[in-house]
């Protein structure tokens, strides 16, 4: 667990989850420390667990996070947002995320939608029942100088954009549920900063974006795949050095921790 040499002393790597109930298992919310894992059934649980976890910390830890802290180019002018912090708060304030997972997540990306494009973009993706004029099921077209993806976003294959928030490999509903959790994280903790918004190296706690999904499993991993996915998150960043750190991210899109540019 404990690397002297390292940048840090202690790892967590947490598989987020936009589940509407309580949800154990498979696609579900899952958190490594070292080689133990814990599986909150919800994401009041979690970050409960994230507090003690990080208070009982041994020196520096590094804690990734597997949603996107950020938008593509557009998304925060859109809204009113000139910093990145700018644009956690605001999907603070309009997303409710109840202890028992019930969320408002739909209706807030309409309301996004209708504001910015007076129609069902940039946000898609809902059930059945969460349609409605300003929200589409299938993907629409983006608004005028709204991008799909993130710069750091078009060097992975196969990630899906943000404004997806429904069905298989969608990520906007873990960030519009994710977001709001971490935000609220690094306000009860001190000497945090969020990589690559804020300068990291003088602070104890560095909360930072990671995507398991680009990491190889070994043959025999852990099941379910989440399991699997958050241990080897946690192997990967011992192994990380200060170039990886030190990377001009964009100042509001962010960046992949990992991701080359």
């Amino acid at each position: 667990m404990v690397q002297r040499a390292g940048l840090f002393d202690d790892y967590i790597a947490v598989d987020w989850s936009a589940a509407a109930t309580p949800r154990t298992g498979a696609d579900s919310i899952w958190i490594a420390r070292g080689s133990r894992t814990w599986n909150p059934s919800t994401r009041g649980q979690a970050c409960a667990l994230l507090e003690r976890l990080i208070a009982r910390r041994r020196g520096r830890v590094l804690a990734g996070f597997d949603f996107s802290f950020g938008y593509p180019a557009g998304f925060a002018t859109a809204i009113g947002a000139r910093t990145w912090i700018d644009v956690w708060r605001e999907i603070g304030r309009r997303v409710i995320d109840h202890d028992d997972n019930s969320n408002n997540r739909f209706e807030a990306a309409a309301a996004w939608n209708r504001e910015i494009s007076g129609r069902a973009s940039p946000f898609w993706g809902c059930p059945a029942s969460a349609g409605c004029a300003h929200l589409s099921a299938r993907k629409t077209p983006l608004p005028d100088g709204i991008s799909e993806f993130r710069a750091c976003d078009r060097r992975v294959p196969g990630i899906q954009p943000p404004w997806k928030l429904y069905t298989t490999g969608s990520v906007g509903s873990q960030m519009l549920t994710g977001i709001p959790r971490l935000l609220r994280l690094r306000e009860r903790t001190p000497r945090s900063a969020v990589w690559p918004f804020e300068d990291w190296r003088g602070e104890q706690v560095v909360f930072a974006e990671i995507y398991p999904s680009m990491l190889a499993l070994p043959p025999r991993a852990a099941r379910p795949k989440d399991k699997a996915q958050v241990l080897a998150a946690v192997r990967w960043m011992r192994g990380l050095d200060e170039a990886a750190f030190n990377i001009a991210a964009h100042s509001v899109e962010g960046a992949i921790l990992g991701v080359a540019y």
